[in-house]
C-alpha cells in the first residue's frame, strides 16, 4: 500500500470512527459530531484549507459530486490548486470528507485511488 494510499484510509477510517461513536446522537449532535470528525481529521492530517466553514463546505460539495457521479480524479483535480500542487492533499481532504458526510461513497473514493 502506498503513503498516499495509507493517508486516504487513515483519514476516512478515523473520521467514520468519530460519526460511529455519536450514532446514537440526535441530529443536530450527528450534524455538529460530523462536522468535529472531518475538521478534526483534515487538521490532523494537515489538509485544511483555511476556516471551518471554508473546510465544511468544500468537504460536502465532494459528497454532492461523489454522488451525482463526478470522478474522484475531477474532484480532486478541483481541490489541487488550494494546495499547491500536492497531489496527495486533494485526496486525504476527500477522503477525511468521504469519511465524515458520506461514507456511503467510500467505495467511488477508494476505486478511484486504485484505478479499480
Amino acid at each position: 500500500m502506498s503513503i498516499t494510499s495509507r493517508r486516504v484510509a487513515l483519514a476516512a477510517a478515523a473520521a467514520v470512527l468519530y460519526i460511529g461513536a455519536v450514532a446514537g446522537c440526535s441530529d443536530s449532535a450527528k450534524s455538529g459530531a460530523k462536522d468535529t470528525a472531518f475538521l478534526t481529521t483534515i487538521k490532523n492530517v494537515g489538509v485544511s484549507l483555511g476556516s471551518d466553514s471554508e473546510n465544511i463546505s468544500k468537504g460536502k460539495q465532494v459528497c454532492a459530486d461523489l454522488k451525482a457521479g463526478k470522478s474522484v480524479t475531477s474532484i480532486t483535480a478541483d481541490l489541487s490548486s488550494a494546495f499547491s500542487g500536492d497531489a496527495s492533499k486533494p485526496l486525504s481532504f476527500a477522503a477525511a470528507a468521504t469519511g465524515a458526510y458520506c461514507s456511503d461513497q467510500t467505495s467511488k473514493l477508494t476505486s478511484g485511488v486504485t484505478g479499480g
